[in-house]
């Protein structure tokens, strides 16, 4: 069953966890993306060989990784390496984002060599036009995602995303190479990876394995081929009609240094530099990467998410019991305080029945006596000739209201207005058919005599299409 994006589950902190051949990393962030907390547990070479787990050894490894991080949540998103992935390019025919799996699932074991039953897989778009559409799908062994959920079980961690290390590492690069193109090169004791990343996406990762005792310079070289090769591809599927610029570079990885990255920068006459992230180390940038993500569902055309469906289904029947507990929490509140409001209704009307008998005593003797000030009169008809005067002109947030419901175009559905009176300011919130249609309707608001600014964050600027925003939006002084 799939998990809708708004999914609580979702919506979870969450840290990030990386486990690589020699070591478990983790890290948790805070909501200005700042380190709260990391951790490191040394591993022995061989407790993760060949994707075959040496479950004690890494179950005692992890319960010591999560005493030493000493985190608040038990959910995480898992970090694997890449070597331990495959990953293939895919064309289809153009269809319904929601029936892709299902037709991936038929053409599988051609995509990869291997048996369906023994693989998850997932995939994310790379590239549609009128008539195909081309994804990115990433396959892991099952057994492998099996025993580490097994030992999550044990030691109370609950895994909502899993994903290859080069997927979830295009998320840090600087912002300005997320939606050009870019090269990503991580080198670790175990091995190293090259990943080319398009338009925020990693599309082709060749990776490489390192024998415990390799020679360094052995190590450097094959790094180095892995680069060349797609620097060659990126060259190959380049526009011919003028010699391609070489993307800009960046390494990581717990071996990464400033020197590696100069040395790769020299050799391959190309713009390499080191990752940077204050406050922490090359060695913990996957577990950063995976901390500081937006988890998305399996099967979400935006992101590669293998976790498995026995575990989506567990999380999917503990989220509806809950749903189910809330609903008659609150049910229940709403009852006991609508037999509190009765009584107080029921008190209130029998005190209010009381005092209007009194007054209508007190005008009974008053009746009979009448003065009358004059002065009292004539101040009131004064100031009640100002309020008719006056409260014509007078702009409330109803009129801008009834502007804002004028001006949206067909294709902005707005699902949310609320006004603000101290800050004078009206928050729409809904959803754009495209980024252009959403900007559009910013210079209408924006023409209006209404209002003085309209400001539409740049997160709801990111995604091209279907584009959820919130507009904030100042009317000018309301007259008094």
């Amino acid at each position: 069953m799939k998990f809708l994006p708004t999914n609580p589950l979702f919506q979870q902190d969450h840290f990030g966890l990386s486990i690589s051949q020699n070591a478990l990393r983790a890290v948790a962030i805070t909501s200005s993306k700042t380190i709260r907390s990391q951790a490191e547990v040394l591993l022995n070479s061989n407790i993760l060989d060949h994707g075959i787990l040496d479950k004690p050894a890494l179950t005692a490894a992890l319960t010591k990784l999560l005493s030493q991080g000493k985190f608040t949540t038990s959910y995480t998103c898992v970090i694997l390496p890449d070597n331990h992935s495959f990953s293939r390019l895919h064309t289809l025919p153009k269809i319904d984002f929601e029936d892709i799996t299902e037709a991936l699932s038929w053409q599988i074991e051609k995509i990869f060599p291997l048996p369906k039953q023994e693989i998850y897989f997932d995939w994310k778009l790379i590239a549609q036009n009128q008539t195909e559409l081309t994804v990115l799908v990433v396959a892991l062994n099952k057994t492998l995602l099996d025993d580490l959920v097994e030992i999550f079980e044990q030691i109370g961690i609950r895994a909502i995303s899993f994903e290859p290390a080069a997927s979830v590492l295009t998320h840090i690069l600087p912002s300005q190479d997320r939606a050009a193109t870019s090269i990503l090169a991580q080198i670790n004791q175990s091995g190293s990876s090259a990943t080319l990343i398009e338009n925020g996406l990693s599309t082709l990762t060749v990776t490489n394995r390192f024998e415990a005792g390799t020679d360094t310079n052995i190590s450097l070289q094959r790094t180095n081929q892995s680069i060349q090769e797609l620097l060659s591809f990126y060259s190959l599927h380049h526009d011919q009609s003028a010699p391609p610029v070489a993307p800009p570079a960046y390494l990581t990885g717990e071996s990464a240094t400033v020197e590696l990255a100069d040395w790769f920068k020299d050799n391959l006459k190309i713009n390499m530099s080191l990752m940077q992230i204050p406050s922490t180390t090359p060695a913990f940038h996957e577990a950063y990467a995976a901390a500081a993500s937006s988890i998305l569902p399996p099967q979400s055309h935006q992101n590669i998410n293998l976790l498995p469906g026995n575990l989506q289904n567990i999380y999917n029947h503990a989220l509806k019991y809950k749903q189910l507990l809330t609903t008659f929490q609150i049910s229940l509140v709403i009852l006991v305080l609508a037999i509190a409001s009765i009584a107080a209704a029921f008190a209130a009307l029998i005190f209010a029945e009381g005092k209007a008998n009194a007054q209508l005593v007190s005008l009974d003797a008053a009746a009979a006596t009448p003065t009358y000030d004059t002065k009292l009169v004539a101040a009131l008809n004064q100031n009640s000739t100002a309020i008719t005067t006056l409260f014509p002109l007078k702009t409330t947030p109803l009129e801008v209201f009834r502007t804002i419901d004028k001006v949206p175009p067909s294709t902005i559905n707005l699902s949310s207005i609320t006004f603000t009176k101290d800050k004078n300011t009206f928050i729409l919130i809904g959803r754009a058919l495209t980024r252009e249609e959403l900007l559009r309707y910013k210079s209408l608001l924006a023409s209006a005599d209404t209002f003085k600014e309209v400001i539409v964050p740049l997160q709801s600027l990111e995604t091209t299409e279907n584009v959820d925003f919130s507009i904030s939006a100042t009317i000018n002084n309301l007259t008094p």
